[in-house]
């Protein structure tokens, strides 16, 4: 995530670091002190985190930061950037 919102968003890192910080709170609940969802999600093999809340967040910083959410996350006319 982080990569992607340096290389490919090529925001400062301060605002990357801001966003992944808040990104992180919202798709890990254990993140939050709930250690007990982590623990049952690494116990059962699942996920440590919800993909509908991750991608719903994702499309909101594109959003945010004028950006197609539905746009792919790699650039063919940049061969410099290999995020």
């Amino acid at each position: 995530m982080i990569a992607l919102l340096l290389g490919r968003l090529r925001l400062p890192i301060d605002d990357a670091i801001a966003i992944f910080k808040s990104l992180s709170e919202k798709i890990f609940p254990w993140s939050r002190g709930n250690w007990m969802a982590k623990g049952v999600a690494v116990a059962t093999s699942r996920a440590i985190y919800d993909k509908t809340v991750f991608e719903t967040e994702i499309r909101e910083i594109l959003r945010r930061l004028d950006h197609d959410p539905e746009e792919r996350m790699i650039e063919d006319q940049d061969p410099a950037c290999r995020v």
